[in-house]
């Protein structure tokens, strides 16, 4: 296993929401306002939940020494977070970085996906972010499946360990 892992974006989001660090019973409480505000919404957030009550995700990685988010990554979560997170999850990603449980690295562009076009499956910052991971040769954490696919159709193998996606629960004050 490596030493190091890269971050995504949605590593980011998981690794600060409350479904992860909040007990269930308090988040489903909460959700039956948000299913007369936002039904979609509410179905999302509960699917996540019933995932997360039968198989903590955070308990499932062995997390190497170090864990590294490009630049771009850092400012696209922090983005999310500002935007959709509560306050819990805003104090929690601060924290992340404060205590250095994980390094902001510069971006990094690799060979590998200079050819890869711009598509919806892949933006100019994935581009980054996974050239990060792949100029330096570390395993990246992501949600994005739909990368991880595109680019292997174009020949560009990545090192990605896939997590399923999980929301900001500040989503249940913002709705």
């Amino acid at each position: 296993m490596s030493d190091f892992w890269i971050l995504d974006t949605s590593a980011l989001v998981m690794l600060v929401s409350g479904i992860c660090h909040t007990p269930s019973s308090i988040i489903y409480h909460n959700l039956e306002d948000l299913e007369i505000r936002n039904p979609v919404v509410a179905r999302e957030l509960k699917r996540q939940l019933d995932s997360e009550k039968s198989a903590k995700l955070l308990s499932q990685f062995r997390f190497p020494k170090q864990l590294l988010a490009p630049q771009t990554a850092f400012e696209e979560a922090l983005n999310i977070v500002l935007t959709l997170g509560n306050k819990q999850e805003r104090e929690r990603f601060g924290w992340l970085f404060l205590t250095n449980a994980i390094l902001i690295i510069r971006d990094r562009a690799s060979e590998l996906l200079e050819n890869v076009q711009l598509s919806k499956s892949v933006s100019m910052n994935d581009k980054l972010i996974f050239g990060t991971a792949l100029s330096l040769q570390y395993p990246i954490l992501t949600s994005d499946a739909k990368f991880v696919r595109a680019v292997q159709q174009k020949g560009v193998t990545l090192d990605a360990i896939i997590h399923p996606p999980r929301s900001l629960l500040g989503a249940l004050e913002h709705s």
